[in-house]
Protein backbone atom coordinates (compact mmCIF):
# COMPACT_ATOMS: atom_id res chain seq x y z
CA UNK A 1 0.00 0.00 0.00
CA UNK A 2 1.19 3.58 -0.57
CA UNK A 3 1.57 4.12 3.17
CA UNK A 4 3.97 1.20 3.44
CA UNK A 5 1.58 -1.06 5.30
CA UNK A 6 0.90 -4.65 4.34
CA UNK A 7 4.41 -5.33 3.04
CA UNK A 8 4.90 -8.99 2.22
CA UNK A 9 7.92 -11.07 1.34
CA UNK A 10 7.92 -12.97 -1.94
CA UNK A 11 9.57 -16.14 -0.60
CA UNK A 12 10.22 -17.86 -3.93
CA UNK A 13 13.04 -16.21 -5.94
CA UNK A 14 11.71 -17.75 -9.17
CA UNK A 15 8.31 -16.09 -8.70
CA UNK A 16 9.99 -12.81 -7.79
CA UNK A 17 12.17 -12.94 -10.94
CA UNK A 18 9.10 -13.61 -13.10
CA UNK A 19 7.18 -10.72 -11.53
CA UNK A 20 10.15 -8.35 -11.85
CA UNK A 21 10.55 -9.22 -15.55
CA UNK A 22 6.98 -8.02 -16.18
CA UNK A 23 7.94 -4.48 -15.09
CA UNK A 24 9.59 -3.82 -18.48
CA UNK A 25 6.60 -5.10 -20.46
CA UNK A 26 4.05 -2.62 -21.83
CA UNK A 27 0.56 -2.91 -20.32
CA UNK A 28 -0.82 -4.28 -23.61
CA UNK A 29 1.98 -6.86 -23.80
CA UNK A 30 3.09 -5.75 -27.26
CA UNK A 31 6.28 -3.88 -26.39
CA UNK A 32 9.14 -4.33 -24.01
CA UNK A 33 12.01 -2.20 -22.79
CA UNK A 34 15.29 -4.09 -22.89
CA UNK A 35 18.66 -3.09 -21.50
CA UNK A 36 21.66 -3.64 -23.72
CA UNK A 37 25.27 -3.20 -22.72
CA UNK A 38 27.37 -1.76 -25.52
CA UNK A 39 30.10 -0.03 -23.52
CA UNK A 40 27.46 1.11 -21.03
CA UNK A 41 23.90 0.01 -20.35
CA UNK A 42 21.24 1.72 -22.49
CA UNK A 43 17.52 1.06 -22.86
CA UNK A 44 15.74 0.14 -26.08
CA UNK A 45 12.05 -0.14 -26.92
CA UNK A 46 11.20 -3.21 -28.98
CA UNK A 47 7.96 -4.68 -30.33
CA UNK A 48 7.64 -8.32 -29.39
CA UNK A 49 6.28 -9.32 -32.80
CA UNK A 50 9.09 -7.47 -34.64
CA UNK A 51 6.60 -5.33 -36.59
CA UNK A 52 8.43 -2.05 -35.88
CA UNK A 53 12.02 -0.94 -35.77
CA UNK A 54 13.67 -0.84 -32.38
CA UNK A 55 13.92 2.59 -30.72
CA UNK A 56 16.81 3.58 -28.52
CA UNK A 57 15.34 5.30 -25.44
CA UNK A 58 18.44 6.55 -23.64
CA UNK A 59 21.63 8.16 -24.91
CA UNK A 60 23.87 8.82 -21.94
CA UNK A 61 27.54 8.17 -21.29
CA UNK A 62 26.58 6.30 -18.12
CA UNK A 63 24.36 3.32 -17.37
CA UNK A 64 20.56 3.44 -17.73
CA UNK A 65 18.61 0.41 -16.49
CA UNK A 66 15.82 -0.97 -14.27
CA UNK A 67 12.89 0.07 -16.52
CA UNK A 68 9.33 -0.12 -15.22
CA UNK A 69 6.30 0.70 -17.34
CA UNK A 70 3.38 2.64 -15.82
CA UNK A 71 0.01 0.80 -15.78
CA UNK A 72 -1.56 3.15 -18.36
CA UNK A 73 1.52 2.88 -20.60
CA UNK A 74 2.21 6.60 -20.90
CA UNK A 75 5.36 6.69 -18.74
CA UNK A 76 8.35 4.64 -17.71
CA UNK A 77 10.47 4.91 -14.58
CA UNK A 78 14.11 3.88 -14.72
CA UNK A 79 17.51 4.31 -13.10
CA UNK A 80 20.23 6.44 -14.67
CA UNK A 81 23.78 6.95 -13.44
CA UNK A 82 24.31 10.07 -15.57
CA UNK A 83 24.80 12.24 -12.46
CA UNK A 84 27.41 9.86 -11.07
CA UNK A 85 24.85 8.31 -8.72
CA UNK A 86 21.95 6.05 -9.45
CA UNK A 87 18.90 8.31 -9.60
CA UNK A 88 15.38 7.54 -10.73
CA UNK A 89 13.84 9.28 -13.73
CA UNK A 90 10.38 9.25 -15.29
CA UNK A 91 10.00 9.67 -19.07
CA UNK A 92 7.79 8.68 -21.97
CA UNK A 93 8.38 5.18 -23.38
CA UNK A 94 10.30 6.82 -26.23
CA UNK A 95 12.64 8.52 -23.76
CA UNK A 96 11.25 12.04 -24.13
CA UNK A 97 10.70 14.54 -21.29
CA UNK A 98 12.90 12.70 -18.80
CA UNK A 99 12.38 14.09 -15.31
CA UNK A 100 14.68 13.25 -12.43
CA UNK A 101 12.65 12.36 -9.31
CA UNK A 102 15.43 11.50 -6.82
CA UNK A 103 18.19 13.92 -5.90
CA UNK A 104 20.56 12.15 -3.54
CA UNK A 105 24.17 13.30 -3.57
CA UNK A 106 26.03 10.17 -2.53
CA UNK A 107 23.63 7.26 -2.35
CA UNK A 108 21.94 5.39 -5.09
CA UNK A 109 18.31 4.53 -5.79
CA UNK A 110 17.20 1.37 -7.54
CA UNK A 111 14.35 -0.74 -8.83
CA UNK A 112 11.42 1.61 -9.46
CA UNK A 113 8.02 -0.05 -9.63
CA UNK A 114 4.62 1.55 -10.32
CA UNK A 115 1.54 1.23 -8.14
CA UNK A 116 -1.44 -0.38 -9.90
CA UNK A 117 -3.16 3.02 -10.19
CA UNK A 118 -0.03 4.72 -11.60
CA UNK A 119 0.11 7.38 -8.90
CA UNK A 120 3.13 6.09 -6.98
CA UNK A 121 6.60 4.77 -7.72
CA UNK A 122 8.20 2.60 -5.05
CA UNK A 123 11.98 2.09 -5.03
CA UNK A 124 14.80 1.32 -2.65
CA UNK A 125 17.52 3.72 -1.64
CA UNK A 126 20.46 3.76 0.73
CA UNK A 127 19.98 7.47 1.39
CA UNK A 128 19.38 7.04 5.12
CA UNK A 129 21.32 5.06 7.65
CA UNK A 130 23.43 3.38 4.95
CA UNK A 131 20.78 0.67 4.64
CA UNK A 132 18.65 -0.14 1.63
CA UNK A 133 15.15 1.00 2.52
CA UNK A 134 11.86 1.37 0.63
CA UNK A 135 10.54 4.79 -0.41
CA UNK A 136 7.40 5.90 -2.23
CA UNK A 137 7.33 8.80 -4.72
CA UNK A 138 3.93 10.44 -5.30
CA UNK A 139 3.67 11.39 -8.99
CA UNK A 140 0.92 13.96 -8.33
CA UNK A 141 2.57 15.84 -5.46
CA UNK A 142 6.26 15.16 -6.19
CA UNK A 143 6.78 14.10 -2.58
CA UNK A 144 8.90 11.15 -1.51
CA UNK A 145 8.38 9.38 1.78
CA UNK A 146 10.12 6.60 3.63
CA UNK A 147 8.06 3.44 4.16
CA UNK A 148 10.80 0.92 4.89
CA UNK A 149 11.07 -0.63 8.24
CA UNK A 150 13.61 -1.94 10.60
CA UNK A 151 17.36 -2.15 10.90
CA UNK A 152 17.82 -4.46 7.90
CA UNK A 153 18.26 -3.97 4.17
CA UNK A 154 15.10 -4.00 2.08
CA UNK A 155 15.32 -5.05 -1.56
CA UNK A 156 13.54 -4.52 -4.85
CA UNK A 157 9.91 -3.65 -4.09
CA UNK A 158 7.08 -4.85 -6.31
CA UNK A 159 3.43 -3.83 -6.15
CA UNK A 160 0.76 -6.52 -6.02
CA UNK A 161 -1.15 -5.94 -9.25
Amino acid sequence: KPDGSDQQLVPDPVIYTQLAALEALSPDGKQQIVVRVEGNAEMWLITLDGSQDEWRITYTAENDFDPAWSPAGELIAYVSEKTGNGDIYIATPLGFAAERITFNEDPYDRHPTWSPDGRYVAFWSNSQYGLRQIYIYDVLTGETRYVGGGPFNDWDPLWVK
